[in-house]
């Protein structure tokens, strides 16, 4: 008997579906997996996973990030031979030291603040042991107005005070033409005391182009004119015993990459 009624189990469940309560049920389900809920189908928003390329540009951004920070570090025994090799031999130790205490002593901070939609303020300084230049502070306040679509003007203040002093006042002026090419010109002031004969002043003006061939690559032709107190233009410009240029125009060219 009980072999029978397990035998029978299969049909009497076959009869219960076909029936019309196993009709009506089944029915009832298949209208629920064939129109689901609007609100349960609807996906999650930003839930999507980041692609493959994406992923790739994130870490090659570290990398070169990880990469520019070991450099910078290098770049501190560079500094502590050749300050070495401008001191006695029974100073070297205390240079070497020094340079080993810039990493830890020198300390760069700074604040950004967006006033209404169309200005910027930034404030960025620097303190601690700077080298050759001694130990000190300066700072640059940037105030960044957007006049339009196509102007946009930029007027900063920058102080140093270290083995000398320096204000300075610099003026920009921007206009973008299109997506890849935008004119500019910038007038700059600053006074220092650097060369030992008082505060003397110079005077640079400047006009440029940004060319954008491409979206991460900038290039910025700029034609220079500079004036004013040659010592103090000798002093910051001047390399390898050559004064620096003075009262007459200076044609330069750079590119920038940006990842």
């Amino acid at each position: 008997m009980t072999w029978r009624l397990t035998a029978l189990a299969p049909l009497l469940t076959a009869l219960l579906l076909l029936g019309p309560g196993g009709d009506f049920s089944f029915a009832q389900d298949a209208a629920i997996f064939e129109a689901p809920d609007a609100a349960a189908e609807a996906p999650a928003a930003e839930t999507l996973a980041p692609t493959t390329e994406q992923q790739i540009g994130y870490s090659l951004d570290n990398i070169v990030l990880f990469i520019c920070a070991v450099l910078v570090f290098f770049m501190q025994p560079g500094f502590a031979m050749v300050e070495a090799g401008f001191n006695s031999s029974k100073h070297t130790v205390n240079i070497l030291f020094k340079n080993a205490l810039d990493i830890c002593v020198g300390v760069i901070f700074g604040a950004s603040q967006g006033i209404g939609d169309s200005l910027t303020v930034t404030y960025i300084g620097l303190a601690g042991d700077m080298g050759l230049n001694g130990e000190g502070y300066n700072h640059s306040i940037v105030a960044d107005f957007a006049l339009s679509e196509k102007w946009n003007y930029v007027v900063q203040s920058d102080y140093v005070r270290l083995n000398f002093d320096s204000i300075g006042i610099n003026n920009f002026l921007f206009y973008t033409i299109n997506e890849k090419l935008a004119v500019g010109g910038r007038a700059e002031w600053y006074k220092s005391n650097l060369a030992g004969n008082g505060w003397e002043s110079v005077y640079v003006t400047t006009a440029g182009v940004n060319i954008k061939p491409m979206a991460n690559l900038i290039i910025r032709p700029e034609m220079r004119y500079q004036w004013g107190a040659e010592d103090i233009i000798n002093g910051l410009s001047g390399t390898n015993g050559q004064p620096g240029v003075a009262n007459q125009g200076i044609f330069g060219i750079d590119a920038i990459l940006t990842f």
